[in-house]
């Protein structure tokens, strides 16, 4: 033996492993999202405490609301892969930080009538919108995806996804304000498309799609049950990547 202490938050994790395995046995569920639960939580102990959260809520409340909950999670979050073009978000920060559109407001401060606004071409979801911003063949993918969810809003986002620009704006003395300050919202402005992309509104993988599909219209299904995974799955979305740029994603609503 080492000597070392047991650690308590594996403990825990275990102990609330085993209660949710043996609670998911009872979810009313398709019997694949079921083994999938158990196959996930097997390999993820970190999973295990919001996958509780959602069947205690089932378990008191019996509402549908937390099945539709632990629908999501599985598919949308857990299981599904980050596309390549996104994948800069999570390991390219540097780039993305040098690189990353900015409109200073402070160019508009003795501009012309006619000076071209990102702000403007972005709220009007402009199909320049993404040209205008920026070339980088990094940068422009996750734009394009971003101008998608934009344009797809009411249909595909709970809330407003907002600009993935970055503004930098005048202080009260009609300059710029200190470029700490623009690092600092620079930051949370990645962060922002990164949460909107990959966390609140992902695209679904071609695999989980066929999945899903398959789930869905299983005959052996009662009417409720396809009822929560089509209230689950509503705003889901996939796209496709050109064969000849992986870059170039086509995307489009999933109709179940």
């Amino acid at each position: 033996m080492s000597g070392r202490a047991p650690c308590i938050r594996t403990l825990v994790t275990k102990e609330v492993r085993d209660k949710i395995t043996n609670a998911i046995e009872g979810l009313p569920l398709h019997q694949k999202t079921l083994l999938q639960l158990q196959d996930t939580l097997k390999r993820n102990d970190a999973l295990a405490i919001p996958l509780l959260r959602d069947v205690v809520s089932y378990e008191t409340t019996g509402k549908s609301k937390f099945l539709e909950s632990i629908i999501y999670r599985l598919y949308f979050q857990w299981l599904n892969e980050v596309p390549s073009h996104l994948k800069p978000l999570l390991n390219q920060y540097e780039h993305l930080k040098s690189n990353w559109p900015i409109e200073r407001h402070i160019k508009f401060k003795n501009a012309e009538p006619e000076a071209i606004s990102l702000r403007n071409a972005w709220m009007r979801n402009k199909a320049t919108a993404v040209d205008l911003s920026t070339s980088d063949g990094v940068i422009k993918p996750i734009l394009n995806h971003f101008r998608y969810l934009r344009v797809n809003e009411d249909r595909l986002c709970k809330k407003k996804v907002g600009l993935p620009i970055l503004e930098v704006p005048l202080n009260v003395f009609g300059t710029e304000i200190p470029e700490c300050r623009v690092n600092n919202l620079l930051k949370k402005r990645i962060a922002h498309v990164k949460k909107s992309l990959l966390e609140d509104n992902p695209m679904l993988s071609p695999k989980l799609e066929d999945t899903l599909h398959s789930i869905i219209n299983d005959s052996k299904n009662t009417r409720a049950l396809k009822r929560v995974y089509l209230r689950s799955c509503s705003r889901a979305y996939t796209g496709e990547s050109n064969p000849k740029d992986s870059s170039n994603i086509t995307f489009h609503i999933i109709d179940w």
